[in-house]
């Protein structure tokens, strides 16, 4: 039995009704209506669609937000269909989809598209869609399916199918047009009017068994009003992407083509990466750590013993030599584990602090890669202290003050804490747990960190604290863990000498503050639109002397700089006017510019210049003074 929910009531269908003689059936009530979505679950059925079951569904209405689902895969499809008709048999389409604010479509061509070809494809989405055409949609079988691409000469439709699973398969047509499509669609591309745009493109080829698949995405709204806001907003957000950034201040690149997800440092980039290796040592060696350095490569047996290879193998990276297979280490836990194993250690030693700038590599999809956010190889402040079960507390509150003087070094004061309770699945006894997880409770009350519980989202092997900082956008991006660990050391065999003379496997508590050095530049990056803190910018001033007479001046200025612990550029570009050269440096955001003229120089003042076009006249003596409150920011 289908029950359609009303504005005044109820009304009662049978099994296997279409949804369009329901519409019909509804009279004036059906006005408007384009589809209905079920009261439970949410799904959305178009007026193609045939109701089954006993279910409880309530009409979708034109202009609503459910509507605009079905128009953004009736977009989708047009998308594809336009691309089929401009690069004919040099294009293979494979699926089509919706997305939070728009829709995508994913396809093979024989000669790249890019963003320059966007405004013919429109053109042709704009015919498309001016015309009235029906759009029909027929639900398959995946044999079927693959039938009807094996007609259609898509080889590519059939290698997306043949990765999907027994579920029903929604194919949609466009007069003699079919594509793969995973929503609703409507039933005229007249109705889909042209309140669309393209977006970006992207390569998506490690998802397929063939290179050269692309992906599209546009956005789509009800009206251009809503259009223009999103677009707005894009401009907006690309003022903050750290991939703009980074490319205007010179700090790094990826390559696509040579090694894809893994980041080419540039000298400023460089400076930067070791500015924050250089602080984080200073943190370790305030807390007792002691800095390592293990290897990249280690043999696959370790990480079958360990278990990681059974976890992770998916995400792993593997080299064979000598006959042996090595694994490009996803992370340093082994490797710390056998320093510790190195010499015979006593209860004395306890608790044992290690860390490491460790390089880790974890294969990722490469649709999913995303400048310094998503990578295939990164730094990790990786560290694991080995210790006794009463220490726990002490060694987790004094990990979260490390923590916490960190991040506000980098800027960030609000932080989100969640604690993960034990999973239904765990090692250990239960008196472990349970002291584990009041350990790390504890460590953040003491620490006077508010913590939210996460029950069951621990590791199998124990509880651990999750740490999120907010940016300047309230965005939310999770970056330093604290995790007990039960399991590893003994599965390693590291044991200890206690009191007693007896061996004792330790606990080891494994922690990162910043997680991956590359995303948190790049978190640090968006929250501050690239005017990093002075401390940490590649070069926070520049010197521009307006005339040549100044140029020793300015030496002199820049050697008061270093004395700070200050990088400073230098232009001595004559050819060009002020408003140029200030530009450049505004775009490289470089935050304070320190401007010489003659007059200035004979008075032995400067202007110091900041990146919001604030300005003041200062002598050196106070411009000692005011650099190194800069310093201090």
């Amino acid at each position: 039995m289908i029950e359609v929910c009303l504005e005044n009531g109820s009304q009662e269908f049978g099994s296997g009704i279409s949804a369009l003689a329901i519409v019909e059936s509804l009279g004036d009530q059906g006005k408007g209506i384009v589809g209905f979505r079920s009261v439970d679950e949410g799904d959305i059925y178009d007026l193609h669609s045939i109701l089954t079951g006993h279910i409880s569904v309530k009409p979708i209405k034109k202009g609503s937000e459910y509507h605009l689902i079905i128009l953004r895969q009736d977009a989708a499809n047009v998308l594809s269909k336009s691309i089929k008709e401009i690069y004919e048999d040099d294009a293979e389409i494979i699926e089509t989809g919706v997305l939070e604010n728009g829709f995508y479509l994913e396809f093979y061509s024989e000669n790249p598209v890019s963003q320059n070809d966007f405004e013919k494809i429109e053109k042709q989405m704009n015919v498309i869609t001016g015309k009235s055409t029906a759009i029909s949609k027929s639900v398959y079988s995946k044999e079927e399916a693959l039938e009807i691409f094996d007609q259609e000469d898509n080889s590519f439709a059939r290698g997306f199918i043949s990765l999907l699973g027994e579920e029903p398969i929604n194919i949609c047509s466009i007069g003699d047009y079919k594509v793969v499509c995973s929503k609703a669609c409507g039933n005229n591309t007249k109705n889909v009017g042209n309140n669309y745009k393209l977006v970006s493109i992207s390569g998506v080829s490690s998802k397929y068994d063939y290179q050269n698949v692309q992906r599209i995405v546009g956005t789509f709204w009800h009206n251009k009003q809503d259009l223009k806001k999103y677009l707005d907003e894009l401009e907006e957000n690309a003022k903050w992407d750290h991939r703009n950034i980074c490319k205007n201040m010179d700090i790094c690149f990826v390559d696509h083509d040579v090694s894809n997800g893994m980041i080419n440092w540039l000298p400023n980039g460089t400076k930067v990466i070791n500015k924050m290796k250089t602080f984080i040592r200073e943190m370790w060696d305030k807390y007792g750590y002691s800095e390592v350095q293990t290897p990249v490569l280690m043999a696959s047996d370790l990480w079958k013993k360990s278990g990681h290879e059974e976890m992770f193998k998916e995400n792993m990276m593997f080299v064979n030599l000598d006959k042996l297979t090595y694994a490009l280490k996803p992370m340093s836990c082994p490797a710390h584990i056998n320093m510790f194993k190195f010499r015979n250690r006593s209860y004395r030693d306890l608790p044992f602090r290690l860390a490491e700038f460790g390089y880790c590599h974890r294969y990722e999809p490469s649709g999913s890669l995303y400048g310094l956010m998503r990578t295939r190889a990164f730094t990790q402040d990786d560290a694991h202290v080995f210790c006794m079960e009463d220490q726990i507390t002490d060694v987790i509150v004094s990990f979260c003050e490390m923590l916490k003087e960190i991040y506000r070094k980098f800027g960030f004061e609000e932080l989100k804490v969640k604690l993960s309770t034990r999973p239904e699945k765990y090692i250990g006894n239960d008196d472990s747990w349970s002291e584990a997880e009041s350990a790390l409770q504890e460590a953040a009350n003491k620490c006077d960190l508010e913590c939210e519980i996460n029950p069951g989202e621990g590791a199998f092997y124990g509880p651990k604290l999750e740490f999120s900082i907010c940016d300047k956008r309230k965005h939310v991006w999770q970056c330093g863990t604290v995790q007990v660990d039960f399991s590893l050391a003994e599965r390693l065999g590291a044991t200890y000498t206690d009191s007693d003379s007896s061996q004792k496997t330790p606990i080891i508590v494994h922690h990162a503050a910043l997680g991956s050095l590359e995303r948190f530049l790049g978190i640090l990056i968006e929250n501050t639109k690239g005017l990093l803190p002075a401390w940490v910018h590649p070069a926070p001033f520049v010197v521009l002397p307006l005339v040549k007479e100044a140029e020793d001046f300015s030496k002199q200025i820049k050697k008061i700089l270093k004395g700070l612990d200050l990088e400073c550029l230098e232009d001595y570009d004559h050819s060009e006017k002020l408003g140029y050269r200030i530009r450049k440096y505004i775009e490289k955001r470089v935050p304070n510019l320190i401007v010489i003229g003659k007059k200035e120089m004979e008075k032995g003042l400067v202007t110091l210049r900041d990146i919001e076009g604030n300005q003041e006249q200062l002598s050196l003596e106070d411009l000692v003074i005011k650099l190194k409150g800069k310093n201090e920011e």
